[in-house]
C-alpha cells in the first residue's frame, strides 16, 4: 500500500513544473512599450504594465508547446507558437486567412530570455 501511494505522489509531482514566460510589449513603429496590452498564455491571462512588460510564473502541466497571444485595441493580434523540442527552441507564427493570426515581418525578437513583441497599428 504504501508503494502504491508513493508511486501515486511521485507521478502528480512530476506533472507540475515551473513555467516561466517573460514577454515586452512594443509598439512597431515607435518602439515604445503598450501599456495594458492583453497577453495570453495558454490559458493564463495577463496586463502589460507601464513598460511593456508581463512576467509569467506559474506552476502548471507541462507547457513544452505554448500559445502565445497579444491583443490591443487599435493594433493588429499577435499569435505565436513556442515548441521547446529537447536542445532547441522553434518559435511557429502563421497567417491565416480564416483566423485573426496576422504576420507582419520583424514582429518578434527573442532577447535572453525575453520575448519581445512588436505590435503593428491596424490600417482603417
Amino acid at each position: 500500500m504504501r508503494l502504491k501511494i508513493l508511486i501515486i505522489s511521485i507521478l502528480l509531482i512530476s506533472c507540475d513544473a515551473l513555467t516561466v514566460q517573460k514577454v515586452i510589449v512594443k509598439d512597431k513603429l515607435t518602439k515604445q512599450p503598450v501599456e495594458k496590452a492583453n497577453v495570453t498564455i495558454e490559458s493564463y491571462e495577463f496586463e502589460t504594465d507601464s513598460i511593456g512588460f508581463v512576467h509569467m510564473q506559474q506552476i502548471t502541466g507541462d507547457l513544452s508547446e505554448r500559445k502565445i497571444i497579444v491583443t490591443k485595441a487599435g493594433y493588429r493580434h499577435f499569435n505565436l507558437i513556442i515548441d521547446h523540442n529537447d536542445d532547441f527552441i522553434i518559435y511557429k507564427q502563421k497567417e491565416d486567412a480564416t483566423s485573426d493570426w496576422q504576420v507582419g515581418e520583424n514582429s518578434f525578437a527573442v532577447l535572453k530570455d525575453t520575448l519581445v513583441v512588436y505590435l503593428e497599428k491596424e490600417i482603417n
